[in-house]
């Protein structure tokens, strides 16, 4: 191996005598390129060896290091990643947000402080929106990259237009999501084969004007800077309204009367055999869906944009605590959010192979063994996306400018920490466990409402209020 190794470094160094042939981010003479291996969530796929070899022509010339991709199943990624972490794994990137959660990574020990890495490398900072570092800070650290996407969304109803159109309903009157029931009923009336309403997203959408402050029992009005004004969500009249309107739902049918137990209901959903459901809208969210279910689709807002710490955090890019090459995997960070070309093969696949482009706009080829179903935010920065069949032309400038100029919440850099009250908030979870399906309409409150509430209060729940509102005074100290 030393004679190899010595080998190549002769090669290399005559090479670069005589033509100056290398590129200055390229490995030292006699060293291997580094590997970066990153977790990231989604199915496997078939062809990614040829996607890995596109990329690394970028990666390699650009930072002098490899790219190994690694798919996770979505619904096991979390479990994943906290084995892997606990194992120590020598993985270089992962993905952190919605699975992984961003603040449990930290705490487990599984992501390396990067605060005082970040501005060594150059042009990352200022790849980064300022409030998505706001909400990346934990402690006054941080511990990944989010990922730039639609931060600021607004909650919606997502209908299929061939129903909706048949029945002529007038959106327009659509304000709120209570203004549905009149459409929900005549598709109940007339679709027999149709769900009127599929509640995936169960009393959130009653409760838009309140914030979570990292524990879903308490909540903080909208642009609230004051603990005083902390609530308990289910003493709350919108909540408590949502609950009896989704039980109102149930009793009319317009649920589907096994949702208790149906579980996992994505199948349905693409299937088309929901009338309306629920989903945050975005520029291009439209063609996105269309793409998922294979029908032109509808989206009635029911909210305006608002961006909150949840959404900033939800989809990031972190660097394992056991990185051995922690400043190439900060690069190549900052590679993915600023290289068209490199960020495009990693979402897209291999033109003319995965996808191919016709009239400025990029058509995936159904079974071509590499497809992540326009999930590019899963990956850096999303304005780098070339546009997909149907696309605005400025759909990523309509995103930053909503991004922009949204409302953003108080707490954008509030984190709460938990470790006082750990006790408590672990029996408050076995309590939501218990019934939080209840929340989908399938059970008349009066009949578990008091005994919930009671549940909850037995947990702990008005300690952990306790410590949630010390710790929101203090910040808001900071931020006032």
């Amino acid at each position: 191996m030393k004679k190899r190794l010595i080998s190549i470094g002769l090669i290399a160094a005559l090479c670069a005598g005589i033509s100056g042939c290398g590129n200055s981010k390229t490995a030292k003479e006699g060293e291997d390129v580094p590997t970066l291996k990153w977790i990231v969530p989604g199915d496997a796929q078939a062809d990614i060896q040829s996607v890995m070899d596109a990329a690394n022509e970028i990666v390699e010339k650009e930072i002098g290091a490899k790219l190994d991709m690694q798919f996770v199943d979505a619904g096991s990624f979390t479990e994943k990643m906290k084995l892997m972490m606990a194992s120590g794994d020598d993985f270089d990137l992962c993905f952190t947000g919605y699975v992984n959660p961003y603040k449990t990574a930290v705490d487990n020990g599984g992501l390396m402080d990067i605060t005082d890495m970040i501005d060594k490398v150059d042009g990352l900072r200022e790849a980064i929106p300022d409030y998505a570092w706001e909400a990346a800070s934990y402690d006054g650290k941080i511990y990944a990259v989010p990922n730039v996407q639609i931060m600021a969304t607004a909650f919606s109803l997502v209908v299929f237009e061939d129903i909706a159109n048949k029945y002529d309903f007038d959106w327009s009157k659509v304000q709120k999501i209570d203004d549905i029931e009149p459409y929900l009923e005549t598709v109940k009336q007339n679709e027999p084969d149709i769900y009127p309403y599929q509640p995936n997203y169960g009393t959130l959408q009653w409760t838009r004007n309140y914030d979570s402050v990292g524990i879903e029992s308490i909540f903080l009005p909208r642009g609230s800077k004051s603990a005083d004004d902390l609530v308990f969500a289910y003493d709350t009249e919108e909540w408590n309204h949502g609950v009896r309107q989704l039980w109102n739902w149930y009793q009319k049918g317009y649920i589907r009367r096994d949702a208790l137990s149906i579980g996992d209901d994505t199948a349905d959903y693409k299937a088309g055999k929901y009338a309306v459901s629920n989903q945050v809208w975005k520029p291009g969210a439209e063609v996105e869906t269309r793409a998922t279910v294979g029908q032109r689709v509808k989206f009635v807002p029911i909210e305006k944009p608002y961006m909150d710490r949840g959404k900033c955090t939800a989809t990031m890019i972190g660097i394992g605590q056991k990185c051995k090459n922690p400043e190439k995997a900060l690069e190549f960070i900052k590679l993915i959010n600023t290289n068209k070309e490199l960020y495009n093969i990693i979402t897209l696949g291999v033109e003319g192979k995965h996808y191919k482009m016709e009239n400025g706009r990029a058509q995936l080829i159904s079974g071509s063994g590499y497809t992540n179903d326009g999930a590019g935010w899963k990956f850096g920065n999303v304005y780098n996306t070339i546009l997909l069949e149907g696309q605005d032309e400025d759909v990523w400038e309509q995103t930053e400018k909503i991004n922009n100029e949204a409302d953003k919440s108080t707490l954008l850099g509030f984190v709460f920490d938990n470790s006082n009250v750990k006790t408590q908030i672990s029996n408050i979870k076995t309590v939501l466990d218990e019934y939080n399906q209840r929340d989908r309409g399938v059970q008349n409150p009066d009949e578990y409402l008091d005994e919930f509430k009671k549940k909850l209060n037995e947990a702990g729940l008005q300690e952990v209020y306790d410590e949630v509102k010390a710790q929101l005074t203090e910040y808001f100290k900071t931020v006032n």
